[in-house]
């Protein structure tokens, strides 16, 4: 009996293993599927003065991006681009039609340490960084009155124990660069807020976890800390809008927590304040969410759920007289996890004009505290099949410890009726 048992348990063991395997997605250095790069037919050379978000890169359940597309969020418009990154870019920074660093799906060494600029429909090698730099953040200085980008923080090395930067880099007009100031913490994983004449560092990771610093410098280097955000957090989204009273509001959005959990809560700061408020949390919790202010409202893209699915959703954050919400609002093309996106014009650069495509999926379905929305895409199918074969194991596990015990006895009672009959 105990070997008809083991043999039993053995053939669930191994049913359960196949279905285990071919049901939770994973992230993959593969090549994107082709289908999500079907441009639209409507893309077209027409010069176009509106403003849209250019959404580069990042990764998803596919592997590292090259994709690159444009969307208006307010109406939906948008297509992908013809004009693919040359490798595909993973944690990097954006600065209009600039990125710099970055991973890739190669783990190309060079991406790390040059930057990529869209010109003349396709993207040129610009720079070439003095250090490699990847998971790190960006500040345009054309705000403070300067010229160039200063990329803050990050790390060398894919591996997480290596190549912390504590310092900055300042990527001029020109192309050239020079080594600027240090930091008084890590930046990696960090969330950065333009604030014009200064920025704030947002959470990132020290010492292998996240934190809740927030630190503002400008040109010359760190200024102050404010107070500690209410949650530890990294790989998170933030920006920075004006409200109905109009102040200027700085806001923090998801990410990893100190426990290495995703989280969903959502935090203000109103200027020239310290401390920090909780306001109504995301739909869902996601980490490597991107976030931008576009006409003055704040958006969320993307991002991974607590099941390492990758998202298309847009989410819009609503600071209403009568309370705060999260809306969602349509979709990008293409599911992607940090990547990078910055508002830009001249949609003649990019042979691509928002008013004549087709609007991407919408919906109008608000959500706040207490009712949640999300979008459903062909992995939480793949999700909800998971949990069905779950539930069909246990159930065949259960049937075959009662088939095992019945068994066991009806040969109990076979052995007892020849003692019984003599």
């Amino acid at each position: 009996m105990n070997q008809q048992m083991v043999k039993s348990f053995a053939t669930f063991l191994i049913f359960w293993n196949i279905i285990i395997g071919s049901s939770i997605p994973t992230l993959r250095n593969s090549i994107v599927s082709k289908e999500y790069f079907k441009v639209s037919e409507n893309v077209h050379d027409k010069q176009s003065s509106n403003e849209a978000l250019l959404i580069v890169g990042g990764g998803n359940n596919d592997g590292y991006l090259s994709s690159v597309e444009i969307l208006d969020p307010v109406s939906g418009q948008g297509c992908l681009l013809p004009n693919l990154l040359p490798s595909g870019r993973f944690s990097h920074s954006q600065d209009q039609y600039t990125v710099c660093g970055g991973f890739n799906e190669n783990q190309n060494e060079e991406d790390k340490s040059t930057c990529l600029t869209f010109s003349d429909g396709e993207w040129r090698q610009t720079t070439v960084l003095r250090e490699k730099r990847a998971e790190h953040v960006s500040w345009n200085m054309s705000e403070s009155g300067n010229e160039g980008v200063l990329l803050i923080g990050g790390r060398r090395e894919s591996d997480w124990n290596l190549g912390y930067h504590h310092g900055t880099e300042l990527v001029k007009a020109d192309g050239t660069t020079e080594i600027s100031f240090g930091l008084k913490y890590f930046a990696v994983g960090s969330c950065l807020i333009n604030e014009g004449n200064s920025f704030l560092v947002t959470g990132g990771m020290q010492l292998f976890s996240a934190v809740s610093t927030v630190s503002r410098y400008n040109e010359k280097g760190w200024m102050e800390d404010l107070d500690m955000m209410n949650v530890e957090r990294l790989n998170h989204a933030c920006g920075r809008y004006v409200d109905n009273n109009g102040n200027k509001v700085n806001i923090v959005v998801g990410g990893k927590t100190l426990s290495n959990d995703l989280t969903d809560t959502s935090e203000i700061n109103i200027d020239a304040t310290r401390s920090w408020k909780l306001v109504a949390p995301l739909p869902s919790k996601l980490a490597g969410l991107r976030g931008v202010t576009f006409k003055n409202q704040f958006y969320v893209t993307g991002g991974y759920d607590v099941y390492d699915l990758m998202k298309t959703d847009v989410y819009k954050y609503e600071d209403n007289p009568d309370g705060n919400l999260w809306k969602s609002v349509h979709s990008m093309k293409v599911p992607r996890a940090s990547h990078s996106l910055d508002v830009v014009e001249n949609f003649k650069a990019l042979a691509c004009d928002i008013r004549s495509t087709t609007p991407t999926t919408t919906t109008t379905t608000t959500t706040t505290t207490t009712t949640t929305t999300e979008h459903v895409h062909p992995h939480i199918i793949s999700f909800t099949i998971f949990i069905v074969m779950l539930v069909i194991c246990i159930c065949l596990s259960i049937i075959i410890l009662i088939l095992s015990i019945c068994c066991c006895c009806w040969m109990r009672k076979a052995k007892n009726i020849p003692t019984q009959s003599s």
